[in-house]
């Protein structure tokens, strides 16, 4: 068995093995505000302006789509016409 003097058997065996894992303060304040201000910016835009209205009936065309799914609908029917050709 090797024998150690008292610098080695510290860091060999130390006294207190417990995993440790060190954040800095400032990465925690900064990842924090990062992920805070976005949100307190959106609540303060909410209680100045309010909510969005949604009008109660959305826009259909003449197939009784939604507008934004008549788009997705005709370039899904372009992409599956070019694919089956």
């Amino acid at each position: 068995m090797i024998s150690f003097d008292a610098a080695h058997r510290a860091i060999h065996y130390p006294p207190d093995r417990r995993f440790r894992v060190w954040i800095k303060p400032a990465f925690i304040a900064v990842a924090s505000c990062l992920v805070l201000l976005p949100l307190l910016l959106a609540w303060g835009q909410a209680a100045l302006f309010g909510l969005p209205s949604i009008p109660p009936i959305p826009q259909l065309d003449e197939h009784r789509r939604p507008d934004h799914m008549a788009f997705r609908c005709g370039y899904a029917t372009v992409i599956s016409l070019i694919l089956s050709s």
